[in-house]
């Protein structure tokens, strides 16, 4: 896909990274978000990964203040009735997950609004709708319909357009460790 671009071996030991986050006290629990725990645990150079991005991309990016960059997120399947949606967008931001696992069989997965066609919430142009097909039918697999689905390869960093419809797997077997960035062109 020409809006996905992938950067593989972001981190240089990202063997290293996981056995650190794994025993890391810093985690927190997160109810009703789409992610199981969370940690901002300075493992990593976040100016690093961002510089590493501006690179590939060939432009400056800003992120949002007010969003915690570099999250590392860990979700398991005895939490996936926690989560808050399934299909969502992240408006107005460029979005980067880094996958950190390695026995996740699927990663993130795009969707189709199967009566308009809709993959992205630019088309729809209408609030309203926004609210009442997104937030509101986001666990209704009869309403969205997967297209897509970008792969869980460990230490790969995908980065796409945040308005696609998109969710994390449906369900976790095994747990999936993430690290996640928002951002936009500067």
């Amino acid at each position: 896909m020409s809006w996905v671009v992938t950067i593989t071996n972001f981190l240089p030991d990202a063997d290293s990274v996981v056995d650190r986050l794994m025993s890391s006290p810093l985690w927190q629990r997160f109810e009703g978000q789409n992610f199981g725990e969370s940690t901002h645990d300075n493992i990593v150079s976040i100016d690093d990964c961002i510089s590493k991005i501006e690179d590939k991309l060939g432009y400056r990016v800003n992120w949002d203040s007010g969003i915690t960059q570099g999250d590392f997120r860990l979700g398991m399947a005895s939490q996936n009735c926690h989560r808050r949606t399934l299909v969502h967008f992240d408006a107005d931001y460029t979005t980067g997950i880094l996958a950190l696992s390695k026995t996740v069989q699927s990663g993130t997965v795009f969707y189709r609004h199967r009566q308009t066609g809709f993959v992205c919430a630019r088309e729809a142009r209408d609030y309203s709708w926004i609210d009442q097909e997104v937030y509101k039918r986001t666990w209704d697999l009869d309403v969205w319909e997967p297209y897509m689905e970008l792969p869980h390869e460990f230490n790969t960093l995908y980065i796409f357009d945040g308005n696609y419809f998109h969710s994390g797997p449906q369900t976790l077997k095994d747990g999936r460790l993430t690290q996640n960035y928002w951002f936009k062109k500067r």
